[in-house]
């Protein structure tokens, strides 16, 4: 299937020569490992990359349609510096759209050969949809899971170009989706938690930093105005640093 897809886009049969096929075989292998596994912590630049894909090939269709083959070359790279910035930084919508492509392909490929080609359609869209809302407001679990499940796919793939059977292939790709999105998971769950700890660490520090500085503070003088000194009557002094009064004539503490 993806020989034949690289024999339809770009004219080179890529099952002709092994090598080029080992190699790209073993770099989808490592890149969905990478992205089941880690896809959380630059799925930004992901979604920037394939925001590029997305609009050089449709800007390459639609130019070569109109123009031919130079032009649709040119809308095509266009097309590509637009979709990247668009998937980038509007990275939401673009995971979300992502996660929804992804979900009509899954049903396009399951259904195929019992639903007629218009009843598969709808349902691909209505499920698309579906998923697209999901992801959308879920949008930080959902990151996990979308990343596991297209390095997931990546790695599949590229099992079937290093020859492994499809049985096999599509046991490791359904492990690597599951074991992915559960190990994203887990450690955005323990990174939520510790930014909650921090949240809530800082106003008990805080406060405790209050109730020292309060606790330095001398206490504040008795309210005893007038208080006169018992020996010779004169009017005596607080001394804060002592907690005392004080006659400054017969130097009397109290």
């Amino acid at each position: 299937m993806i020989a034949r897809a690289a024999q339809t886009l770009f004219g080179y049969d890529l099952s002709t020569n092994h090598e080029v096929q080992l190699i790209v075989g073993v770099l989808l292998v490592f890149v969905g490992l990478f992205l089941a596994f880690f896809g959380r912590r630059i799925w930004k630049g992901v979604m920037a990359f394939i925001g590029g894909i997305i609009g050089f090939v449709i800007g390459l269709a639609f130019g070569t349609v109109i123009s031919g083959p130079l032009i649709g070359l040119l809308i095509g790279i266009l097309g590509g510096i637009i979709g990247s910035f668009v998937f980038g930084f509007l990275a939401r919508v673009g995971i979300s759209v992502v996660a929804g492509v992804l979900a009509f392909l899954v049903v396009s490929m399951l259904f195929t050969s019992s639903v007629s080609s218009g009843a598969l359609l709808i349902a691909g869209l209505v499920v698309g949809f579906i998923v697209f809302v999901i992801v959308f407001v879920f949008f930080e679990a959902a990151i996990s899971v979308v990343t596991a499940v297209a390095g997931g796919l990546l790695f599949g793939f590229g099992l079937i170009l290093l020859g492994v059977s499809m049985t096999l292939s599509v046991i490791g790709l359904l492990a690597v989706i599951v074991f992915g999105a559960a190990v994203q998971l887990y450690l955005w769950h323990e990174q939520e938690e510790r930014r909650h700890g921090r949240a809530v660490a800082a106003p008990a520090a805080a406060a405790a930093g209050a109730a020292g500085a309060a606790a330095a503070t001398p206490p504040p003088p008795p309210s005893m105005p007038g208080r006169t000194c018992p020996k010779c009557g004169a009017q005596m002094a607080y001394v804060p640093q002592y907690n005392r009064y004080h006659c400054p004539n017969c130097q009397f503490w109290d």
